[in-house]
């Protein structure tokens, strides 16, 4: 009874909270700010404004890591390593982003794109021995510092700093 009750006076206090909130909110389709068709799932965004985007033409198509700045910059295809798919997780101040990236043999690995999407840096596994082994890198911070998790065994994967 006592549980029910404090979550009913969080939720209260919460409601009450954003109710008072000075923010207010647009509603904008990403598909008509980019210029593009296809299916966009946006990953994130900083406070310049940029969107960080999963883009594919159709959803049979691969999945690219793009990014958004401004309209006339358009939509930059962060690119791959080799591979079909790259797929975003998060970004920067810097407009640097991170996530994953296919290799020629279709493996995953965690990379940084960086802005321009002329490079990506392949920031590999736990155990580069092993070449199967995937990696995913999930978060970034302004100083550069980027987290995630790596396989260190086919079956086991670890959270890791890169």
């Amino acid at each position: 009874m006592k549980t029910s009750v404090a979550l009913v006076a969080l939720l209260t206090h919460t409601v009450l909270l954003a109710s008072s909130s000075a923010e207010t909110y647009s509603v904008t389709r990403l598909d008509t700010l980019l210029g593009v068709k296809g299916y966009i799932q946006p990953t994130a965004i900083n406070n310049a404004g940029s969107i960080l985007c999963q883009f594919q033409p159709t959803l049979s198509s691969p999945a690219r890591a793009t990014l958004f700045r401004n309209k006339q910059s358009g939509n930059v295809d962060l690119g791959t390593l080799g591979g079909t798919n790259s797929i975003p997780y998060d970004l920067n101040a810097l407009n640097v982003a991170v996530g994953f990236a296919e290799n020629k043999d279709g493996i995953a690995h965690a990379v940084v794109f960086t802005p321009n999407g002329l490079a990506i840096e392949d920031l590999g596994t736990l155990d580069n021995s092993i070449p199967s082994l995937t990696s995913v890198a999930t978060s970034i911070n302004d100083d550069g510092v980027v987290v995630g998790q790596s396989y260190s065994t086919p079956t086991l994967y670890r959270a890791t700093r890169f």
